[in-house]
């Protein structure tokens, strides 16, 4: 990843780190099974991920991107590099024999394109955004060498995107639905909580 990449996936994980820990050992399967957050249990993975190394990393970020698509819907039907993006991290965490390019190449490529100054007319800004930083730090969770900051990465995608939800529909009752299905497709790839003590 470029060095001013890196910087920008610093900034953003340091402001959140203090919301980053979330619940991490202890985990009962009622629980696990219960928990209607799945940033939280996103966060929860950080020393499961870190345990067993790539191979449940890129579980992880296969989990976020299916989480990022829930967001896709609520965008203009013109703009397609979003879901480009959350194919091509798809693709690298889905292919052991590919290296992390193609993620690499879609993190810089949204980071650039976050449309601050250029959201099509009637779009609110906020949505474009999140959606945009989801799919980014979606793409950041594949590069990332550290298993604990990969999954600051992947919690704060799903937040961005349950967050570009609510802004599209302006219901705040959406955010915590999302959340809720993203718990659902953790569970998925996830199926088990994490071990405590580990």
């Amino acid at each position: 990843m470029k060095s001013w990449s890196m910087g920008a996936l610093a900034v953003v994980l340091a402001l959140n780190s203090g919301n980053a820990l979330g619940k991490e050992a202890g985990w009962t399967q009622e629980e696990w099974a219960a928990c209607r957050d799945g940033s939280e249990l996103v966060k929860a993975l950080r020393n499961e991920v870190s345990w067993t190394g790539a191979e449940k990393r890129f579980l992880l970020v296969q989990a976020t991107c299916e989480c990022v698509r829930l967001a896709l819907p609520y965008l203009p039907k013109d703009d397609n590099r979003v879901k480009e993006a959350v194919d091509a991290v798809e693709k690298s965490a889905r292919n052991k024999e590919e290296s992390v390019n193609a993620a690499r190449n879609a993190y810089d490529d949204l980071i650039r394109a976050v449309p601050y100054m250029n959201a099509p007319q009637g779009v609110p800004i906020r949505l474009l955004t999140s959606t945009y930083i989801a799919a980014g730090y979606a793409a950041a969770a594949a590069i990332i060498d550290e298993s604990e900051h990969a999954v600051e990465a992947a919690a704060y995608s799903v937040e961005c995107a349950a967050n570009a939800v609510e802004t599209a529909t302006r219901n705040p009752d959406d955010r915590a639905r999302v959340l809720a299905k993203c718990a659902e497709i953790i569970r998925k790839y996830f199926p088990e909580p994490p071990a405590a003590g580990k």
